[in-house]
């Protein structure tokens, strides 16, 4: 039988299968560059309060943010009712929200992690470990971290 990844393998395993580099790090590495994410249990805004909502990541259209949280009470509760182990469906939520972070806003896509609503796809696709970024979401994402990482040259 497979060994369950943690939520953090799950996470990790998602983002190398869409070949988007990736690497967690303690709060004693964290820089200004760094993406969070928040594993809490109660809602924070008016939106989260739908108990639909797994997760967020907060941003406007013009400014993406680099903090997203997700909802580990609803994750467990819905992983329960889909027949997912909570940890694979923490992976996927939290790979999500990073998207949200790391995509432009309005991100959501029809097929892929960046599905809005779960339904018996995604949770197949989850289960069977083949849920990922479509591949263009991927290249987005790739050129998006590769423009951040390099210098930047500044108007005199």
């Amino acid at each position: 039988s497979l060994r369950r990844l943690s939520g953090r393998e799950e996470v990790s395993r998602l983002f190398r299968r869409s070949n988007i580099p990736f690497e967690w790090i303690g709060a004693d590495r964290f820089d200004a560059s760094s993406l969070s994410i928040r594993i809490i249990s109660k809602p924070i805004d008016a939106k989260s309060r739908n108990s639909l909502v797994v997760g967020l990541a907060p941003g406007t259209r013009e400014v993406r943010g680099k903090l997203a949280f997700v909802f580990y009470n609803r994750i467990h509760l819905y992983s329960a009712q889909l027949g997912l182990d909570t940890s694979q469906m923490l992976g996927h939520v939290i790979a999500h929200e990073l998207g949200h972070l790391l995509l432009p806003y309005g991100a959501h896509s029809i097929a892929g992690i960046m599905r809005p609503a779960w339904d018996r796809v995604q949770v197949t696709n989850a289960a069977g470990g083949t849920l990922a970024f479509t591949s263009d979401q991927a290249e987005l994402i790739r050129k998006r971290l590769s423009a951040a990482a390099s210098p930047i040259a500044h108007a005199r």
